[in-house]
Order: C-alpha cells, then sequence, then structure tokens
C-alpha cells in the first residue's frame, strides 16, 4: 500500500466498517493541564538551576499528588542528567539525586519506570564526566560522596525488588 496516496489512504480509512453509533473519540489525555504545567515548572527549574527552589521541588515531588508525574519526570532524567553531569554542583547533583531516590523508591508505582532511574544512577555512579567542569574549590570528595549516593540507591532498589 502506497500511503503517499492521500486519495487511496483516504479511501482506505473510509472503508473501515463500524457498527452504528460507534463514534471515533479522541483518547482522554494522559495528564491534566494543571499537571503538566507543574511538571514544566519542575523541568524549568532544573534546567535553569533555580537552587532556592531545590527544597520545594523535592518536598513537591514526594507528595501523592505527583504520583502521575513520576514517570514523566523519570524520562526526563534519563536525558537531562548525563548531559548536565560534567557541569552540575553539588547543589545540584544532591537535588538530581534526591529526584532519582523519591522516584524509585516511591511506595507505588516504580515498577512503570524504574529501569530509567538505575540507568540514570548507574550513569551517576560510573561517569568519568561527573563534576568535571567547574569544580574548584570543590574538590573529588563532593563527586564521590554522589557516586557513594547513586551506589546506595542502586543497592537499596536492587534489596527492595529482590524477591
Amino acid at each position: 500500500c502506497d500511503f503517499d496516496d492521500s486519495s487511496r489512504l483516504s479511501s482506505w480509512s473510509t472503508s473501515v466498517k463500524r457498527p452504528p453509533g460507534d463514534l471515533l473519540a479522541a483518547p482522554a489525555p494522559m495528564l491534566a493541564e494543571e499537571q503538566l504545567a507543574l511538571l514544566h515548572r519542575v523541568i524549568a527549574i532544573l534546567r535553569h538551576g533555580e537552587e532556592r527552589w531545590y527544597r520545594p521541588v523535592l518536598e513537591l515531588c514526594a507528595r501523592d499528588e505527583f504520583e502521575p508525574l513520576r514517570p514523566f519526570l523519570a524520562h526526563f532524567l534519563l536525558g537531562f542528567v548525563p548531559g548536565r553531569a560534567a557541569a552540575a554542583e553539588l547543589p545540584e547533583l544532591s537535588l538530581l539525586l534526591g529526584l532519582l531516590e523519591g522516584l524509585a523508591l516511591a511506595p507505588r508505582g516504580a515498577e512503570l519506570y524504574l529501569h530509567q532511574c538505575l540507568h540514570t544512577a548507574l550513569f551517576l555512579c560510573l561517569s568519568p564526566a561527573l563534576g568535571t567542569l567547574g569544580n574548584e574549590g570543590r574538590g573529588v570528595l563532593g563527586t564521590a560522596g554522589a557516586r557513594r549516593r547513586a551506589a546506595a540507591l542502586l543497592g537499596e532498589v536492587v534489596r527492595r525488588y529482590r524477591d
């Protein structure tokens, strides 16, 4: 079937028989507008490094109301952390690890996106790029502490899901 020919495609789509009264309806949106706006705000805070918002973001993400947004945040972190790891300062690394901990150790639903959290935490453990840019005055201990924290998260996930 040649789908570049719009007339053939439209004739194919109109030839599908539906029971009488069967209406095609758009699926319900996955997130409400308020949830989507909140997710966008959290992502903006992460992208722009607004340190004064780090604690409120961690508290917000731990709330039950944030549960439907967790898979989307896990997916965002999967792509964001590798690009940010080299330049991240300790407060930002702490925020990213706190978010990963909150996502991976959530009381319900983490199985849906746990693979993304594990990949991101493993990256933080093993990446030679972690903290290589702009680490004047930070020292190796800060980076090593972040690596240990990511490794502890991986260990806790393994303990939680060992059965």
